[in-house]
């Protein structure tokens, strides 16, 4: 009798710490799996929400934290598809080729959606049956509205803002909404840059034909410009003679490609003086040649980032902070390790983004996939400083992406699975919390 109320006693111990330690278990492999890495949105495996086929033929793709956007065919039909970060991480179709226009009209043809602003809401433009309109969708439970019996224009010539959406024309930028008409004055050629917290970036021509970088503020109402071909090139005699769209952020920084008869190079823009972040007589880091060509920029909370090529070298890419000039990814190709636990090849030679599709330290970019056939695809790209190179630098703790918790791409979660592991299970007096769904900045902030 004794025996067996000793067997039931340490059965019943056992059973008081078994869960606990199956639960801590599961929270230290959760941990485990939670390293932050970059994040597939899409690729030609990745099914449409409630419908068949798979998507090919990616447009690049604009992001802002809350929703990546993006053109795409789902078999013969082009469309415009998002990926809200609202806890659902489907790939959802707003608009294809075949649907009716909210007016009735058929699509002609579908513009690249545009630059994303705050929020969730996602713009295009498209020719239509009865002429061309601007569409918009203000969330994920919201359908798609008519913004204006108008072409606004494709990808960066357009920009989402609060209340509507933002334009190049003649003179300015102009607004599509419920006020709408111009918004900054100035002779800018698209396409423009847009954040909402930091202001517009664009490349200017003035009457006299001058080309240059201009910028404005968020609530200015004119462009000022920074450089043009009066504008001597840095470490030079020479003078700009053409330059490309520019990057701006939310802190007051504007980075730009400029180029000389002889001197290429990225320029930050500060107290009216141009600082050099790389140009043709900077030395690569990982080879120790001259760069060669400069491709796209981004600005990731003060650091910059960009593509470049070293003379006699592939393409790499590079981050530019306050420790220096480090390789993030080189030589035309590189394994990349993924928030699902995966490490996918990216081709950097494929890779182009838009200078404002970048959050939470995460650059959305249309890549290729060379050891998947080569097939393309869309990637929150990791630039938070975690590369390849030998040499990368360090910016500190970043902030995680948004969290991925489906199995879509075959992931076991995203990069918040620790933050959202439920730790009352540890605590068997603790009461057990409502479930809910957790907003997107819930996310980022656990």
């Amino acid at each position: 009798m004794a025996l067996q109320k000793h067997v039931r006693r340490s059965f019943q111990q056992l059973t008081r710490v078994q869960p606990i330690v199956v639960y801590v278990y599961l929270l230290f492999s959760a941990a485990v799996s939670a390293a932050p890495g970059s994040h597939l949105v899409a690729d030609t495996t990745t099914p449409v929400f409630g419908l068949s086929g798979t998507l090919d033929e990616f447009g690049v793709p604009g992001f802002n934290g809350d929703v990546v956007s993006f053109s795409a065919k789902r078999g013969g039909v082009r469309g415009i598809y998002v990926d809200y970060f609202d806890g659902f991480p489907e790939v959802r179709k707003l608009a294809e080729l075949t649907d009716r226009t909210p007016d009735g009209d058929t699509y002609l043809t579908l513009a690249e959606p545009a630059a994303q602003g705050n929020g969730q809401a996602v713009a295009f433009s498209a020719q239509t049956s009865s002429g061309y309109g601007t569409f918009w969708s203000t969330g994920s439970s919201v359908g798609l509205s008519t913004l204006a019996h108008a072409f606004g224009g494709t990808g960066d010539c357009m920009a989402v803002a609060p209340g509507g959406v933002l334009y190049c024309g003649d003179h300015g930028i102009f607004f599509f909404g419920s006020s709408s008409g111009l918004r900054v004055s100035g002779p800018i050629t698209s396409p423009f840059t847009f954040v909402p917290s930091g202001g517009f970036g664009a490349t200017t021509q003035s009457v006299d034909g001058a080309l240059g970088v201009a910028f404005a503020g968020p609530t200015a109402s004119s462009f000022t410009v920074l450089a043009d071909t009066n504008t001597t090139v840095p470490n030079t005699a020479e003078k700009f003679r053409r330059f490309r769209q520019p990057a701006v952020d939310g802190h007051g920084n504007v980075v730009f490609y400029g180029e000389g008869p002889t001197r290429r190079g990225l320029y930050r823009y500060q107290a009216q003086h141009l600082i050099v972040i790389a140009d043709s007589d900077t030395n690569d880091p990982f080879t120790g040649d001259k760069f060669s060509e400069f491709f796209g920029v981004a600005l990731d909370d003060g650091a910059t980032v960009f593509i470049a090529q070293p003379a006699f070298h592939g393409y790499n890419l590079y981050r530019s902070d306050a420790t220096g000039l480090h390789g993030l990814y080189t030589e035309d190709e590189a394994d990349v390790p993924f928030d699902d636990g995966r490490t996918r090849r990216i081709s950097f030679f494929d890779t182009l983004f838009r200078p404002a599709a970048i959050a939470n330290h995460r650059l959305a970019v249309r890549t290729k996939l060379p050891r998947e056939s080569n097939h393309q695809a869309i990637v929150l790209l990791d630039v938070s400083g975690a590369g390849s190179g030998e040499s990368t630098g360090g910016s500190g703790e970043t902030e995680r992406p948004p969290s991925s918790s489906s199995g879509k791409h075959g992931c076991s979660g995203g990069s918040a699975a620790a933050a959202l592991f439920p730790l009352w299970l540890l605590l068997p007096l603790a009461k057990r919390p409502r479930e809910g769904r957790r907003s997107n900045a819930a996310l980022e902030n656990a």
